[in-house]
């Protein structure tokens, strides 16, 4: 499934935006139940903040269960969950395959949130959960190290075993400065590992369909299909002109490229002024020397 992560300034104010579709700081976590690869391709920086963190759960699990292993135990033990347009379900956060340790978490499903309040028909978190909670973020929080990444730039995580996060961010007034991320959630049922059933993943709503039932919208068709509308699975595009603008438009890319390697538009921006006179081609990402690539910049935990 292919997502558009930015802040949705297009949107009315009336809606109710999702945190991934704000400037807001969000906290380590999994994209629960949303496959087994997680990846992201930097289209766009935002002007100001904004970074992206990664923090592994191998390390995480290990240090619990070398310090805190009651912990352990209270994540492995049913959790009542509440996601938005779905039935409650009872099940663990954490789990061990053959494969190593897994973790399907997001804090808001658990403990609720101010856009997403848990119902009053659910079960008070415990004592133990409130701390295990806690003790979870802080331990990702300590492991956690900053993943820069450029224009270009593109990604793949185990999103069973790797959890993520960013900081809040201020976009500017030009496209180019204002964040963008291409979010592709992948499954592999030959290759990926198989996902703990005591996880009991849900997914099938993400990945049960056929191809062609789905539509694969063009960023043109993207920006004027209304929000709650926007489910972009695999498929072909419902509009071959909608198609044909942005193909000429990545073609106008590449050309500019050619003949005069500016770096001053982003694709985004390019789609958005197709039949414009000048299109520019987005930023190239540097090349990190081997030194720079091994180094890591770990989070402050301030």
């Amino acid at each position: 499934m292919l997502d558009h992560i930015r802040y949705s300034r297009e949107d009315i104010a009336s809606e109710d935006l999702r945190p991934t579709e704000l400037a807001v700081a969000m906290g380590l976590h999994t994209d629960a139940d949303a496959g087994q690869i997680q990846s992201m391709m930097m289209v766009t920086k935002s002007q100001s903040g904004g970074n992206q963190y990664l923090s592994s759960f191998n390390r995480v699990y290990a240090d619990l269960q070398n310090f805190r292993p009651e912990v352990l135990s209270t994540l492995a033990h049913d959790w009542h969950w509440e996601k938005p347009f779905r039935k409650p379900v009872m099940r663990p956060i954490v789990a061990v395959t053959e494969n190593g340790p897994q973790i399907n978490y997001g804090r808001t499903f658990l403990a609720g949130h101010a856009k997403y309040p848990r119902s009053t028909s659910a079960p008070a978190l415990t004592k133990a959960q409130v701390q295990a909670l806690a003790v979870l973020a802080d331990t990702a929080e300590r492991y956690a190290f900053r993943l820069d990444l450029d224009p270009g730039d593109v990604v793949f995580i185990n999103n069973l075993n790797m959890l993520h996060s960013r900081d809040e961010f201020k976009d500017g007034s030009d496209p180019s400065s204002q964040r963008h991320l291409m979010r592709l959630w992948l499954n592999d049922e030959h290759y990926g590992h198989a996902v703990a059933p005591q996880l009991k993943y849900a997914s099938d709503d993400l990945f049960g369909h056929r191809p062609e039932d789905q539509d694969y919208k063009t960023l043109s068709e993207w920006r004027s299909t209304a929000r709650r509308q926007r489910t972009t699975n695999i498929g072909h595009s419902s509009s071959n002109s909608a198609l044909e603008k942005d193909l000429a438009a990545a073609e106008r890319l590449r050309e500019d490229h050619r003949t005069t390697g500016n770096d001053n538009t982003s694709y985004e921006a390019a789609g958005a002024r197709a039949e414009s006179a000048s299109v520019s081609k987005p930023a190239t990402a540097p090349r990190k020397s081997k030194s720079e690539a091994e180094s890591v910049q770990s989070r402050s935990h301030d």
